[in-house]
C-alpha cells in the first residue's frame, strides 16, 4: 500500500515543492490549507485538498483539523511546511 501524506500550508511555495517531491517518489500526497484553492493542491501529484483552520489565528482549531484529516484521510504521515504549522504538531 502507497503510504500517503498530509502536507499543511498548502499556499506555500514551499509546499508545492514537497508535494511534487513525493508525488514523483511514488506517494499519494494530500495538501491542507486555510485557501479553498492552494498552489500546492493544483499540482497534478495532489490527490486531495482540504480547507483548515489558520495555524497563527487558531491553533486549536487548525490541530483539530489534522487530528480528523489524519483519521478521515487515512494519513500516514503529516509534514508541516510553515513554522506556525510545525509549532502546532510538535508538542
Amino acid at each position: 500500500m502507497t503510504p500517503s501524506v498530509l502536507v499543511t500550508d498548502g499556499d506555500q511555495r514551499a509546499a508545492l515543492a514537497v508535494v511534487r517531491s513525493l508525488g514523483r517518489a511514488g506517494y499519494r500526497v494530500q495538501v491542507c490549507s486555510p485557501r479553498s484553492n492552494s498552489i500546492a493542491a493544483a499540482s497534478r501529484f495532489c490527490s486531495a485538498s482540504y480547507k483548515c483552520s489558520d495555524p497563527l489565528r487558531d491553533p486549536e482549531s487548525f490541530l483539530s483539523d489534522l487530528e480528523r484529516l489524519v483519521t478521515s484521510a487515512q494519513v500516514d504521515v503529516v509534514i508541516p511546511i510553515s513554522e506556525a504549522a510545525l509549532l502546532v504538531v510538535l508538542p
